[in-house]
C-alpha cells in the first residue's frame, strides 16, 4: 500500500521495480509525505511536492505540442455516429489526420486532459460538467462546449467534448480557457487538427 500524508492511494499497477499510483483528491499543495507499506512495514519513503493543477490538453505524442490527444464524433444528417482518430502512427512517429467535412456532418472533437474538474459548476447541471466554465476557439471561431468534467472510467483523467463551428478549414490552432468562477482564467496548452 501507498499513503500520502496518512492517506491511502489508489494503487493502478505494482512490480517489484514500480508502483504506479493516484494521490488522493483533498491533499493541499506543498511537500506531502509517502509512505510505502508492505504487510505492515515500511519498506520505502519520501517527500512528494504536490502543485496546484493547471488546465492542459493532452496530445497523441505526448509533446504537448500538435494532434490533441483523442477523437473526433461525427454525426451525419440522419443521425448516424461514427468514431474516427485524429492522428496515427507510422514510420515511428505520429501523423496528423485531416478532418473532412461533409455537407449536413455536425463534427465534434472529443479531446482528454487535465485541470478543468474543479472549474466552478456554475449552472449545477452536472450532466454538462462545468462546460459554462470553459471557452474554447477553433481558429478564430468560438466553439461550443457540451461538456467538460470527469472522463468516466478513468481516474484522474479530464474529457472535453466540443463542436467543431461551420466554417472553419485548414490547419487551425484550437486553445482552451478554464474559469474558475473567481474571476481568474488559465489557458491550456495550444493543439491544432486540420480540417477541410
Amino acid at each position: 500500500s501507498v499513503w500520502i500524508d496518512g492517506n491511502p492511494a489508489g494503487l493502478f499497477f505494482v512490480s517489484p521495480t514500480q508502483i504506479n499510483y493516484q494521490v488522493p483528491d483533498d491533499l493541499l499543495p506543498g511537500a506531502a509525505q509517502v509512505a510505502v507499506m508492505r504487510d505492515g512495514q515500511t519498506v520505502a519513503q519520501g517527500t512528494l511536492e504536490l502543485g496546484n493543477v493547471g488546465p492542459s490538453l493532452f496530445t497523441a505524442d505526448a509533446s504537448g505540442q500538435g494532434v490533441p490527444a483523442g477523437v473526433l464524433l461525427r454525426v451525419k444528417a440522419n443521425g448516424q455516429q461514427s468514431y474516427e482518430p485524429l492522428a496515427r502512427f507510422e514510420g515511428g512517429k505520429v501523423v496528423p489526420l485531416t478532418i473532412t467535412r461533409n455537407f449536413g456532418d455536425r463534427l465534434f472533437l472529443v479531446l482528454y486532459g487535465t485541470g478543468w474538474r474543479g472549474a466552478d459548476d456554475i449552472d449545477g447541471n452536472t450532466a454538462n460538467g462545468v462546460a459554462e466554465s470553459v471557452q474554447v476557439t477553433i481558429g478564430d471561431k468560438t466553439a461550443p462546449v457540451l461538456f467538460a468534467g470527469v472522463a468516466p472510467g478513468f481516474a484522474g483523467l479530464d474529457q472535453m467534448n466540443v463542436e467543431i463551428p461551420t466554417g472553419v478549414t485548414g490547419t487551425v490552432t484550437l486553445m482552451v480557457k478554464v474559469s474558475d468562477g473567481e474571476g481568474n482564467v488559465a489557458r491550456t496548452n495550444s493543439v491544432t487538427i486540420s480540417i477541410r
